[in-house]
C-alpha cells in the first residue's frame, strides 16, 4: 500500500522507494590500491542538501559521524563495499564508484543516497568564553521552551506565531516546522543530547507526554538569536527505561489509561485490542468514523488495513505449494504471461523473489497511477499499464526493496493456479477458516454503515477525507477493510496451524534479507522473541498488527488518522514486555 509522503524522519525506518537505476550495483565491486582510505570525507544527503555524514577511519573500523548532531557509529567492512555494525545488523552501508572508478554515493540501509562531495568544508567552531557559551545555552534553551510551547495545545496557529517570531525568513520559506501535537499530546524536555557553543548549536530530546515516544529537536541560532536552522523528527531511544508491572492486571489499567488520554487529546481515531491466546484482555474504540456525520467508531468498525494484505496473499501462496499447485523456486513466467511484463524479466524472477521483496520489481505507485480516482481498479488485471516495463532495478536475490508491483504479481498467479479471482480465494480459503466476519474489499461508493473513512490532518488543523486519494478498491497488495477482531482471528488461526502447516509458517517467518522481512510478514525480535505480523499506511490510513509466537500475544490497532496506530502499536509492544 502507497506510504504517506509526508515523511521527514532521519536515517528512517520507514521505507522510502528511490530511484535504483541511479545507483551501481555494489556486490562486485572491491576498494582496490588506498582501502579503505578512499572511503573518508563528507556526503551529503541527496533528499535534504543540507544535511551532511563523514565517514572517517578509525582502527580497521569505518566511523560515521552524523554532522547535525554529532552522533557517531563504527561499522565493520563486510565483502567489497557492504559495511554493517555490530549493534543493529540491519544498519547497513553500500558505497558505490563512478565510471572513473572513483567512490561518489553511499547508499545507507538501502534507501537512502547520500552523494559525495570532496569540495565541502565545514564551517569551523568558533571559540567562545565561558561567560559567552553560557549566553548561548540561555538562548537555545528558551527557543526550545518557546517550541514546547507551541507544539502542546491543539492549536496550529501558536506554531505559526513561533515560527513567524523566532525564525528567519530564509528558513520559514525553505522548510516546515512540524506540529507534534497530533503525534504526542504534548511533548515535555527529556534531555540535552549536544550543545556546540560555537556553532549556536543545540541537539534535544522531547519525549511524548501520552505514549512517551521521542522526537529529537536541533536548532542553530544566528547572532540575533534567530533560528537559521531547525530540524524535529522521531527517534527511538533504546535506553528509555521500559516500564514493569507488579502483574497483568496493572499493566490493563495502564493501557486503559493511556487508551482514554488518546480520546481526550484527540490523537487518536480508531479501534485498538490485546489478547492473549484465546482471551481478549482490552478492547478500546475512540473518534470519528465519519467526521461530517459525527458517526462514531466502535469496536467492530471497519478501516482500511493498508499494507496488511501482504500477510493473507503470502498465506494463500503457502497454501497453494503444500498442495503442490506451485514451487517457490518456479520463474513466474510460467504464472505471468507478456501482457504484464517480458519474459527477459519474468524467467529471471521466481516466487521466492515476490514473497521477499527480493524480485527488484519495484512499484506501481507513480504520477500516471496517483491521478486515479478511488474504487477505479477493481481487479488485479486492471493494473498491467503501471506494472509494464523493460528492466529490474537489480539482479533478483541480490538486494531488497519493498514492492507493492510483486505482491500484485502474487495475487495475479494465485488466480492462475487457482483458476479462482483472487478476492474469492482469500475469502474462501483465508478469512472464512479463520472466522473473519467482515474483512473484504469495499467501494466507498457502496460502503456498509460501519466504515471508517480516512482523514488527512492539513496545516490549519482540520481533516480532509482521503476518499479519492487512491484508485485502489483493494488488491493482493493492500486496501482492503477489516476490524480488529478479524485481524486478531486471523492471527490466531495462523499460529494455530488451521490455514497452512508448521513448516510453511516457519519459511513465512524466515527473514531471508536480513531486511525484517520474511513472505509477506514483518518480522522484529523482542524480549518475548519472535513478533510477527504487519503494517499498513497511506494518507488518512495506518494500522499495525503485532503477535509474540512464543508468548501468545496480539496486539491489533486500527486507525483513520497518519501514523497513529504505528506508535500506539510499538507502545504496547513495550507494555506487553
Amino acid at each position: 500500500m502507497k506510504k504517506n509522503p509526508i515523511v521527514l524522519l532521519m536515517l528512517r525506518s520507514l521505507i522510502i522507494l528511490l530511484m535504483w537505476s541511479t545507483v551501481q550495483s555494489t556486490n562486485a565491486q572491491t576498494l582496490g590500491k588506498g582501502g579503505l582510505k578512499q572511503l573518508e570525507g563528507y556526503y551529503q544527503f541527496r533528499i535534504n542538501k543540507e544535511m551532511y555524514l563523514q565517514f572517517s577511519l578509525q582502527g580497521k573500523q569505518l566511523k560515521l559521524t552524523q554532522l547535525w548532531d554529532s552522533k557517531t557509529m563504527l561499522f565493520d567492512q563486510q565483502a567489497g563495499l557492504n559495511f554493517t555494525t555490530k549493534e543493529n545488523p540491519g544498519f547497513t552501508l553500500n558505497f558505490t564508484k563512478d565510471s572513473l572508478n572513483n567512490i561518489n554515493s553511499v547508499v545507507v540501509m538501502g534507501k537512502d543516497v547520500w552523494d559525495k562531495r570532496p569540495d565541502y568544508k565545514p564551517l569551523p567552531e568558533i571559540v567562545l568564553s565561558a561567560a559567552e557559551q553560557a549566553k548561548v545555552k540561555l538562548a537555545l534553551q528558551s527557543k526550545v521552551q518557546a517550541y514546547i510551547a507551541a507544539v502542546n495545545v491543539e492549536q496550529p496557529q501558536l506554531l505559526a506565531k513561533f515560527v513567524q517570531e523566532q525564525v528567519t525568513e530564509k528558513l520559514q520559506k525553505t522548510k516546515p516546522i512540524p506540529h507534534i501535537y497530533k503525534n504526542t499530546g504534548g511533548v515535555e524536555l527529556y534531555k540535552e543530547i549536544v550543545f556546540q557553543p560555537g556553532k549556536r548549536r543545540g541537539v534535544y530530546l522531547l519525549k511524548g507526554k501520552v505514549l512517551t515516544n521521542f522526537f529529537e529537536l536541533s536548532l542553530t541560532l544566528n547572532e540575533q538569536n534567530k533560528v537559521v536552522e531547525m530540524d524535529v523528527y522521531e527517534v527511538r531511544v533504546p535506553e528509555y527505561p521500559v516500564q514493569k508491572f507488579k502483574n497483568e492486571t496493572e499493566m490493563l489499567l495502564a493501557l486503559k489509561a493511556t487508551a482514554e488520554a488518546l480520546n481526550r487529546t484527540n490523537i487518536f481515531s480508531g479501534t485498538i485490542l490485546l489478547a492473549k491466546n484465546d482471551q481478549i484482555l482490552f478492547q478500546y474504540a475512540c473518534g470519528d468514523a465519519i467526521k461530517s456525520t459525527r458517526i462514531k467508531n466502535n469496536i467492530n468498525t471497519l478501516f482500511n488495513i493498508g499494507s496488511m494484505n501482504k500477510m493473507f496473499t503470502a498465506t494463500a501462496i503457502m497454501q497453494l505449494v503444500e498442495q503442490g499447485k506451485l514451487k517457490l523456486d518456479d520463474p513466474i513466467s510460467k504464472y505471468i504471461d507478456t501482457a504484464w511484463l517480458p519474459t527477459s524479466i519474468t524467467n529471471k524472477v521466481t516466487i521466492h523473489h515476490l514473497l521477499s521483496h527480493s524480485s527488484g520489481l519495484g512499484d506501481f505507485f507513480g504520477p500516471a497511477f496517483d491521478q486515479l480516482r478511488y474504487g477505479k481498479i477493481s481487479q488485479l488485471k486492471e493494473f498491467k499499464p503501471y506494472i509494464k516495463g523493460d528492466h529490474l532495478a537489480f539482479k533478483p536475490g541480490t538486494d531488497w526493496s519493498y514492492s507493492n508491483s510483486g505482491m500484485v504479481l502474487l495475487g495475479v498467479v494465485i488466480e492462475e493456479v487457482a483458476h479462482q479471482n483472487y478476492f474469492d480465494y482469500v475469502k474462501q480459503h483465508i478469512y472464512q477458516p479463520s472466522g473473519m466476519k467482515y474483512t473484504d474489499r469495499y467501494n466507498l461508493a457502496q460502503a456498509p454503515a460501519n466504515i471508517a473513512f480516512g482523514y488527512i490532518l492539513q496545516a490549519d488543523g482540520t481533516y480532509k477525507d482521503n476518499n479519492n486519494s487512491s484508485g485502489i478498491r483493494g488488491s493482493s497488495a493492500g486496501g482492503g477493510y477489516s476490524t480488529v477482531g478479524d485481524l486478531y482471528r486471523f492471527a490466531l488461526a495462523l499460529l494455530n496451524n488451521k490455514l497452512v502447516s508448521e513448516s510453511s509458517k516457519k519459511l513465512l517467518f524466515t527473514d531471508y534479507m536480513n531486511k525484517g522481512y520474511g513472505y509477506g510478514f514483518q518480522l522484529r525480535n523482542t524480549a518475548l522473541g519472535k513478533v510477527i505480523g504487519h503494517s499498513g499506511g497511506a494518507p488518512g490510513v495506518n494500522a499495525v498488527s503485532y503477535s509474540t509466537v512464543d508468548q501468545g500475544y496480539h496486539i491489533v490497532v486500527l486507525s483513520n488518522y497518519d501514523r497513529a496506530a504505528q506508535r500506539i502499536g510499538d507502545y504496547m509492544l513495550q507494555l506487553i514486555q
